[in-house]
């Protein structure tokens, strides 16, 4: 007896509970998106729903939104720095987030910020 089931999963379109095993998902190109516990899936958002008609809404919405490389950087520096709060240099900036300098300063120049206040606690 699983005294702990799994949660039930919520539809993104419209909060139902979905049952276990009646839930329709994928995955979409979302620059928005850093997972949870995987950042080799940063940018991979997936979608959940309780019908076709609202997986089709969902991926409609998702569609509609630019896919930027810059804003998908941005995000795993503001991660890897919320972990940081001493601040990290640049290299290990680059080490923690598997950017290159250059994508760093792409990253720091879309959400105006100085590159070299990335390395810095605010």
């Amino acid at each position: 007896m699983n005294r702990n089931p799994e949660p039930l999963e919520r539809c993104g379109q419209c909060q139902a509970l979905i049952e276990e095993g009646e839930a329709l998902g994928t995955h979409v190109p979302d620059s928005s998106y850093l997972h949870p516990h995987d950042p080799t899936r940063d940018g991979d958002r997936p979608l959940i729903a309780c019908s076709p008609e609202h997986l089709a809404e969902l991926m409609k919405a998702a569609g509609a939104r630019p896919y930027l490389d810059v804003e998908l950087w941005a995000g795993k520096i503001d991660r890897a720095l919320a972990t940081c709060p001493q601040g990290l240099s640049l290299y290990a900036l680059a080490v923690k987030t598997g950017l290159t300098q250059d994508q760093i300063e792409q990253a720091a120049l879309w959400s105006g910020r100085s590159v070299h206040s990335l390395g810095n606690p605010p």
